[in-house]
């Protein structure tokens, strides 16, 4: 926007009249004017204007990560991208490159010690040491669900370990997934990852991995053993809803109607799935 522009649209902002104000956000909430925005916020005193203009910037990112959702579903759904996006709701300035450069790093390290000649168990071995002797568990509570946050800190929730973990192993053709458990998010070697209504059967599960416990292989998860859709990987669609999820249950809490109805489109974006976890 020009200076003509920006100066018209900071008169607009300052009529008290709410009809005008929802004209603007109309005109607005679909157009990349963030950093246009951004300036007026930083050089006006009118508490009304910033109020507005902080309404503004919200709408328009969230548009934006409606969209880049939708595109994220059809171009093969990266977990580690959509992690970066759900943590954007949050931390709009947050760098997709940013991430990237801290998952390649895993990527190569696992990458220089692997070989033809190992086994799915060992090269899980591999990744426990190159991506859990880094990240500790913490407790899943809401400033432990951003990806950045857990790679700057080394630290983050069972959901955001298995998110970086499978992310690591996919970029490395490694059939990883999620397993959505009550209370829990596990991980999955799969033998024939093939989905039905975004889960793969509990049959082609060759072993799970706890992220939790340094990453240790069980064949069996015996206290569901017997509830085999309790065991059942998931897509990386159904993984990044349980995200939302983590977030939805956080603003729920505090009541905040707004995020909520904005968490729910998500989901609404993501898929209708069915889910085991709170």
């Amino acid at each position: 926007m020009d200076q003509k522009s920006l100066a018209a649209l900071s008169v607009l902002l300052e009529d008290p009249d709410q009809n005008t104000f929802n004209a603007v956000m109309e005109s607005l909430q679909h157009k990349d004017v963030v950093q246009d925005l951004d300036y007026l916020w930083k050089t006006s005193d009118n508490e009304l204007v910033l109020d507005r203009l902080d309404q503004l910037m919200h709408k328009i990112r969230f548009n934006q990560i409606k969209e880049a959702l939708v595109k994220w579903k059809q171009n093969g759904a990266d977990i580690i991208e959509g992690a970066w996006l759900m943590a954007t709701y949050q931390y709009p300035d947050i760098k997709l490159s940013d991430i990237t450069a801290h998952i390649m790093q895993f990527v190569y390290d696992a990458y220089i010690r692997f070989n033809d000649d190992q086994k799915p168990e060992d090269k899980v071995a591999i990744l426990n040491e190159v991506v859990l002797s880094k990240l500790k568990i913490t407790t899943r509570e809401f400033h432990h669900s951003f990806i950045h946050t857990t790679l700057d800190a080394k630290l983050g929730s069972d959901l955001m370990l298995a998110i970086i973990y499978m992310g690591v192993a996919q970029k490395l053709y490694l059939p990883i997934y999620g397993v959505p458990m009550p209370q829990i998010f596990l991980l999955a070697y799969v033998d024939s990852p093939t989905l039905n209504q975004g889960y793969a059967s509990q049959k082609n599960v060759a072993f799970f991995i706890n992220q939790i416990d340094h990453g240790t292989i069980y064949s069996e998860i015996r206290p569901l053993a017997n509830q085999p859709n309790s065991l059942r990987p998931c897509s990386n669609e159904i993984t990044l809803a349980t995200l939302v999820r983590v977030f939805l249950s956080h603003y729920e809490k505090k009541n905040a109607i707004d995020k909520v109805n904005e968490l729910q489109t998500l989901l609404q974006i993501l898929g209708d799935w069915e889910f085991y976890i709170d």
